[in-house]
């Protein structure tokens, strides 16, 4: 039989042997793996938020939450947070909070990291999986204890910072309204507004009322011109009285009518009617008929005379319309004083609230600094009676159930794979040192 060269038929060959040692082998890992103390892991998952919660006493929209709270991706702020929990403050106060644990002990029994979802994972490992978790757990308590504490020192700060600067502010406006009231008292004034409204309606009362004057003044000008009008347009005197008689002349025409009429009729019995003569008598009656009823049958005898009574009347108008505009024009010229003091009083004014302005802007200015002065020490004091989340906390430790250090499979497939290792060695030096001999010369 010859035989066959080569690593399978050797490996074929000495199987045996390679099943002992991997035998060998698994039962050295079993019994290492019994002998070795078993190792728990837990850990702690939780966040800071992208964005912090927040409140406002003058704005609704600051108090309502504008998206989920989602892991923060600021690689300073976790590189931040990572710096503190490793600190070794934060060991010795883990390690004072749990009993039978160093802080020595901690330092290589906590890792800490920042998964892909942006969580901080502290993983612990200890003998004990109660205290395992209890570490881990611990870590993320302190840390939002140890913020909440700094929140709170810093809003402590602030609070005393802001009850400072309320009390100075509520004296700075004390001040301020002290110097106004000076003011007004200095320039004997009460209210600009109520001065000012007072002015200008004195003014336009004052304004109104010479128009008025103006207006009557012009009515009584012209009531004057007509009156003199019609004044003049009547006599100085009237008759009074008179007395009358018959007309004379009357009589005597009547006479002579009747003897022009007869000597007419004697000339028509002899001549006809279109004879010369008999037409020129004709018009010489006609003539007389007309101065006949020209005449008045009744001659004013006498007549007395007496000054015309609706003359005095507008006389006595005129004198009534000239008392009056005396007196409009007395009211006039009081009226116009008046005004003068008013308008001076009233381009006084604008100076005087130049001065008031400068007063009322720095009380407005005082009174808007001490409003948001207290509007943010009641935030503070919210703050501070409040509790804020800065760390959220996503998963807590549980106790495991298994240890994860020592892995019996793991350390079986270890053996396994190192006996297979150790046994190929060992088949090719010993193939090797047989070849040797055959080899050997001697």
């Amino acid at each position: 039989m010859t035989r066959q060269n080569g690593p399978f038929p050797l490996f074929l060959q000495r199987f045996p042997v390679v099943l002992l040692v991997c035998a060998g082998a698994l039962a050295a890992a079993w019994w290492l793996t019994g002998q070795m103390e078993p190792v728990y892991r837990s850990q702690a998952r939780a966040f800071e938020p992208a964005s912090a919660e927040s409140f406002s006493l003058s704005s609704d929209s600051a108090n309502l939450p504008s998206g989920p709270k989602l892991p923060t991706g600021n690689t300073e702020r976790q590189a931040s947070l990572m710096g503190v929990l490793r600190t070794a403050e934060m060991r010795v106060r883990v390690a004072n909070e749990i009993e039978s644990l160093t802080a020595a002990e901690l330092e290589d029994r906590v890792d800490f990291d920042i998964d892909a979802f942006n969580l901080i994972v502290v993983t612990a490992w200890d003998s004990d999986p109660r205290r395992a978790a209890e570490v881990a757990n611990k870590y993320f308590e302190l840390l939002q204890d140890e913020l909440q504490r700094v929140t709170r020192r810093d809003l402590g700060s602030r609070k005393a910072l802001l009850e400072g600067s309320i009390a100075e502010a509520e004296a700075g406006l004390r001040s301020a309204e002290v110097a106004r009231l000076e003011y007004l008292q200095a320039s004997g004034s009460v209210d600009y507004q109520a001065e000012l409204q007072a002015a200008s309606g004195r003014i336009q009362v004052l304004r109104e009322e010479l128009s008025r004057l103006a207006v009557r003044g012009d009515t009584l000008d012209d009531e004057a011109r007509e009156i003199a009008v019609q004044r003049d347009a009547r006599p100085d005197f009237v008759p009074s009285s008179r007395t009358e008689g018959l007309n004379p002349r009357l009589a005597q025409l009547r006479g002579e009518l009747g003897r022009e009429e007869a000597t007419l009729a004697a000339m028509l019995v002899k001549q006809t009617a279109e004879f010369p003569q008999v037409k020129a008598q004709q018009e010489r009656i006609n003539h007389i008929r007309q101065e006949l009823e020209a005449e008045v049958e009744v001659l004013e005898d006498s007549r007395s005379f007496a000054a015309d009574p609706l003359r005095q009347s507008y006389e006595a108008r005129l004198v009534d319309l000239q008392i009056e505009g005396a007196n409009l024009e007395v009211q006039r010229r009081a009226r116009e004083e008046q005004l003068a003091e008013a308008m001076k009083e009233w381009q006084r004014l604008p100076g005087f609230q130049s001065g008031l302005r400068v007063f009322d802007d720095e009380i407005g200015r005082q009174r808007a600094m001490l409003e948001t002065l207290r509007l943010q020490h009641a935030e503070t004091r919210l703050a501070l009676d409040g509790d804020p989340a800065f760390i959220e906390l996503v998963e807590r430790a549980q106790e495991a159930s298994e240890p994860y250090f020592p892995n019996l499979a793991l350390n079986l497939g270890i053996a396994l794979l190192f006996g297979v290792l150790l046994s190929a060695l060992m088949l090719a030096a010993t193939s090797r040192v047989a070849r040797w001999r055959l080899e050997a010369p001697w």
